[in-house]
């Protein structure tokens, strides 16, 4: 497999004033569902960002409710085949919209030595941790790709058929379910995918 490097990003986006703390919990209760710890809590205890606070939890309870501003969580999951593997999950506030960045180390998720069994394997693995999310907690929108960032308020991303069509792995919320689309690159950032879209439930 050729090497692309950095980061898979996979961006979670809610309305403003939907619990961001709780939607964290949410999501870190997902990724360490299969197996995993907080390895490392980082936020700012003001919002000039001068007086930052690390906390490396003990034990199992997941508590986030300390967390206020620029928060960031360093956890290891077992959701994307491999044990231990290192994520970050960082809170991302807009003036339209708030939201939940993840990101993770290309090469940890691209080991497989078939690079086509590596990418089928990463991306079911995003959709599933995304459809999980949203059974806990609706999300306005989400998307994946390489060294992606979570720029689009919601609005602006659900009206923009090319922006949604342009990344990996776009998961809208349908009347019936959610609509999973797949762009033209997949989330190795380099290797061609068939563009098409599904709906789930």
């Amino acid at each position: 497999m050729g090497k692309s490097g950095g980061f898979v990003s996979i961006g979670i986006a809610f309305t403003t004033g939907s619990g961001l703390l709780r939607n964290l919990q949410v999501v870190c209760e997902a990724l360490m569902r299969d197996g995993g710890k907080i390895d490392r809590i980082t936020y700012s205890k003001d919002e000039d960002g001068t007086e930052w606070v690390t906390i490396e939890p003990k034990g199992s309870d997941l508590d986030l409710s300390q967390i206020q501003y620029y928060g960031s969580i360093t956890l290891s999951t077992a959701r994307f085949g491999r044990r231990d593997q290192i994520v970050t999950v960082s809170l991302k506030t807009e003036v339209d919209f708030e939201g939940l960045l993840i990101d993770l180390d290309w090469e940890d998720l691209f080991v497989d030595t078939n690079e086509t069994e590596s990418i089928v394997r990463a991306t079911d693995s995003v959709e599933r941790l995304l459809i999980d999310v949203y059974r806990s907690t609706s999300f306005a929108y989400a998307v994946a790709g390489h060294e992606i960032e979570l720029d689009w308020a919601p609005e602006t991303l659900l009206q923009d058929r090319k922006v949604i069509e342009s990344l990996s792995l776009s998961v809208i919320p349908v009347k019936d379910g959610l609509k999973v689309v797949h762009g033209s690159i997949a989330l190795d950032g380099m290797t061609p995918q068939d563009d098409k879209s599904s709906n789930r439930r």
